[in-house]
């Protein structure tokens, strides 16, 4: 059982990574097998046809935590392993726009860098407004760039 979860998760790990969104951690065997004693129905100590499918289902109607529901999130997820020795390498595929996209936000954070060096050498009465202003357009930029990342 442990090893086909595995196995889904690393799929589906790969396919979001093509997709650049974010992937999904490798649940812990504690909680492998309390998922697993749940869908034991008959207590057979495997896991039937019947029994997979009614799993799966429980989990995409979110009855079930912890496999590919996340309600939570945090700003720090612990690093995991996306793919194990000898597996068949894959690589995220970009195209032209999401290269030219780059460079226009990289360019963007750029010019806001020199607009907060050119408030700081300046350090007149407006170096406060300055710096409001390259907040705000930081903020802006980092915003649609997430929005770009999110929604590709």
């Amino acid at each position: 059982f442990a090893t086909l979860i595995e196995k889904i998760f690393t799929k589906s790990n790969q396919e979001a990574i093509k997709r650049h969104k974010a992937t999904t951690p490798l649940p812990s065997m504690r909680d492998l097998k309390i998922v697993f004693n749940r869908a034991d129905v008959d207590k057979s100590n495997s896991i039937d046809e019947y029994e997979f499918v009614d799993l799966y289902l429980a989990v995409k109607d979110g009855h079930v935590k912890g496999l590919w529901n996340k309600t939570v999130y945090t700003f720090y997820v612990k690093p995991h392993q996306l793919m194990k020795f000898g597996d068949d390498e894959f690589h995220p595929e970009t195209d032209w726009q999401d290269l030219f996209f780059d460079l226009l936000f990289f360019g963007g954070v750029y010019q806001t860098g020199k607009f907060v060096v050119s408030a700081i050498i300046a350090h007149d009465e407006n170096t406060l407004q300055g710096f409001i202003w390259a907040l705000a357009i930081f903020t802006t930029l980092a915003q649609q760039w997430l929005m770009k990342i999110l929604l590709a």
